[in-house]
């Protein structure tokens, strides 16, 4: 902007003290509002002298001419009529462009807004969604979570419409989706324990299913939610007239949420949400909440049916797992990823180079998230962790460490305080309060302390 100001062509034949304040700091929005404001009040200056001067002239040619030709009057006249028609037109012109939806959307400060609303910093109190949907918890996206976004549904990102199918937790799921679409014309006609089987297999097949809420943050999907999205996919099926349909609706419900007109009026927003609700009810359905409903229902019941039925179930599927194993041998990897259970038992994993793990932190009772840099003998292996951009180094026990989880809010950590290099480490308890999908986290701490937005470098789990 200096080089601009001091050396275009274009800069340089502005007067200098018609420029505004160049400061680096304030950047080019500061610049140019002062520059415009320049301009604005040194036309108003010189189109104020020159009607004075005229006037003076005017007057002092009357008072010569004895007032017999009334030139003072008369230009008073004219003045006042030019001035008239060009106020009268500057208003309709002014009137005619604010009332585009540009200038709307400036005075509505809602131009090159971000799509989503601004987070609180108090999340734990933050009003409700338009929707009216519960809180939820808020972690990081992981490659192996299944997403449910609403930031791509815009036609004006074209094929970045679509952007989520790719990622490979969506794309494992729709593999698993079309297995069973494909051998069922109509999965909502199947008996009820059927579709409860086949629910219980796709929903097996993943860890956790993330959602987007209205501030851009991935939240943890309920059981039932889950559900029902894994119904609703497997009724619509994944070619043909209703995915169609569901995504167009998506797309009209997203620009009710984020559009900048509808932004502009809460009540238009929110009419416009339940209109749309009821039209996705009415032609997709209602996510099928009847046959997820029943999920639990057929799983503490399934002792009373007959065991000839369960049977046929049971056989029905060994066939169906079969046959997908062995079109998919090449494409389709089974889940084998641990998890970490409520006795705190693990399953027994094979861990790899590059898997993410938690150990114990120098014998603390406090675990840090690593990486494993190489695999030693006997199930021993060498990990690492970044701190602030430091490397630190770590002999690990593989029998002793835990598969990787992302953080959620609501879990417990500590965060590393030390007073120098080479102090020993003081650990401050907290609870993560938000998780953002940068990676950064909201931490309260005791006695009211608070972080805002800061990264995992020096956090360790309470676990």
């Amino acid at each position: 902007m200096v080089d601009f100001v001091n050396y275009h062509g274009i800069a340089k034949k502005v007067p200098s003290f018609l420029h505004g304040v160049v400061d680096e700091d304030g950047g080019w929005k500061e610049y140019i509002r002062e520059t415009i404001y320049q301009l604005r009040n040194f036309f108003i200056f010189v189109y104020s002298f020159c009607v004075f001067s005229y006037l003076i002239l005017i007057g002092c040619l009357d008072i010569i001419g004895g007032g017999k030709h009334r030139l003072f009057a008369s230009s008073i006249f004219r003045l006042s009529l030019i001035n008239t028609v060009i106020v009268y037109f500057a208003y309709q012109a002014v009137h005619k462009v604010k009332d585009t939806q540009f200038c709307r959307s400036v005075d509505s400060n809602t131009i090159y807004a971000r799509p989503f609303l601004p987070a609180t910093r108090n999340n734990m109190k933050r009003a409700t969604t338009m929707t009216e949907e519960p809180k939820q918890l808020t972690t990081a996206p992981m490659r192996t979570d299944v997403l449910f976004g609403n930031r791509y549904d815009s036609k004006y990102i074209g094929n970045y419409v679509n952007f989520l199918d790719y990622h490979p937790g969506n794309r494992e799921l729709k593999q698993n989706i079309g297995s069973y679409t494909e051998l069922y014309n109509s999965y909502f006609g199947l008996p009820s324990i059927f579709q409860t089987e086949v629910i219980r297999e796709v929903e097996s097949s993943f860890d956790r299913a993330l959602i987007q809420n209205d501030y851009g943050e991935w939240t943890v999907m309920t059981g039932i939610e889950q559900r029902n999205q894994i119904s609703r996919k497997l009724t619509i099926g994944l070619t043909g007239l209703l995915p169609i349909l569901e995504k167009e609706i998506a797309i009209l419900i997203a620009n009710a949420r984020f559009g900048t007109v509808i932004r502009m009026s809460h009540v238009m927003k929110r009419e416009s949400l339940v209109y749309l609700q009821h039209l996705k009810d009415t032609i997709i359905g209602k996510g099928f909440g009847t046959i997820a409903s029943q999920y639990s229902k057929n799983v503490t019941s399934s002792t009373s049916k007959s065991n000839q039925a369960t049977f046929v179930v049971s056989s029905l599927f060994e066939l169906i797992q079969s046959a997908n194993i062995k079109q998919n041998t090449s494409s389709h990897k089974v889940n084998t990823r641990s998890k970490i259970y409520t006795d705190g038992q693990t399953k027994k994993h094979n861990y790899m180079v590059g898997d993410r793990i938690l150990i114990d932190y120098q014998g603390s009772g406090y675990f840090i998230d690593c990486t494993i840099l190489r695999l030693e003998y006997k199930n021993f292996a060498v990990a690492e962790k970044r701190f602030d951009g430091a490397v630190e180094r770590f002999n690990v026990y593989l029998g002793k460490a835990i598969p990787y989880v992302p953080l959620v809010e609501g879990d417990k950590v500590a965060l590393i305080d030390r007073e120098c290099h080479s102090c020993p480490n003081r650990f401050v308890s907290g609870t993560i309060r938000n998780v953002y999908p940068s990676l950064e986290y909201d931490v309260e701490y005791e006695k009211d302390d608070f972080d805002h937005r800061i990264t995992d470098d020096y956090l360790v789990r309470e676990i």
